[in-house]
């Protein structure tokens, strides 16, 4: 499975804003602001959901491979 930063593209949105729907103040204390923007993914919403959709499968035994590993392991 690949990491979701594998799996961004370059100016590619999972949510897109309208000016309206900005603030154009904030009321933090500067010590609390980046200096530059977050390095964060850049995926779409079907990207989103596909990618955490997988890890709870893994998580909640979607996958036989890693049940049966742990489920070993303990005996």
């Amino acid at each position: 499975m690949k990491l979701i930063f594998e799996k961004s593209v370059p100016g590619r949105r999972a949510v897109q804003k309208t000016e309206s729907q900005v603030r154009k103040t904030i009321n933090l204390k500067k010590d609390y602001l980046r200096d530059k923007p977050a390095e964060l993914p850049e995926v779409s919403e079907l990207d989103v959901v596909r990618h955490f959709t997988e890890l709870s499968k893994r998580n909640f035994g979607g996958h036989e491979f890693l049940s049966a590993r742990f489920l070993h392991d303990e005996v």
